[in-house]
């Protein structure tokens, strides 16, 4: 029941904003971490196991579908414009080299290896990026300053300091 309020609250954080809005897999599959652990503690604690073996199935079912999408991210009220112009200051800032052909970025190359950063729109205003390669640590950071351009599904603490 929490689960599906707090699944509840989030899109409608995502219907009520007019901004592009990322949702990282693994973000996600943290999500659910918590929530079946937290569940199964409960259930531990109540010794309720054998009377609530379907939601048991349902929440491994949860947890693998999390563990599956952990490398890619979506984004909604997706802009490609805006979306490509954060990905190209962002690679910049990070000095990594790219190739771009279309929405497909090629990042890196050289001894490390390449790591191909995907988006594909699937929906209208929405989309997921994947990528394929082993990151690297600037791949890393690169990730934590595109997702730095974009509000998450529920709004971040910021303190502004004068």
């Amino acid at each position: 029941m929490l689960y599906t309020a707090v699944l509840v609250l989030g899109t409608l954080s995502i219907i009520s904003r007019r901004e592009v809005i990322v949702l990282t897999g693994r973000n996600f599959l943290k999500f659910n971490i918590l929530f079946v652990a937290l569940t199964m503690l409960i259930l531990a604690i109540s010794r309720t196991f054998s009377e609530n073996w379907t939601a048991i199935i349902l929440l491994l079912i949860v947890l693998v579908f999390s563990f599956l999408v952990r490398r890619k991210w979506f984004f909604f009220r997706y802009d490609p414009v805006s979306v490509a112009s954060a990905v190209e200051d962002s690679l910049s800032k990070v000095l990594m080299p790219f190739g771009k052909s279309g929405q497909v970025y090629i990042l890196g190359g050289g001894d490390t290896g390449q790591t191909i950063f995907r988006i594909t729109g699937f929906f209208p205003k929405c989309a997921v990026a994947s990528y394929q390669g082993q990151p690297t640590k600037k791949f890393e950071v690169f990730q934590n300053l595109l997702r730095k351009n974009f509000n998450g599904v529920f709004p971040r603490l910021v303190i502004r300091l004068k």
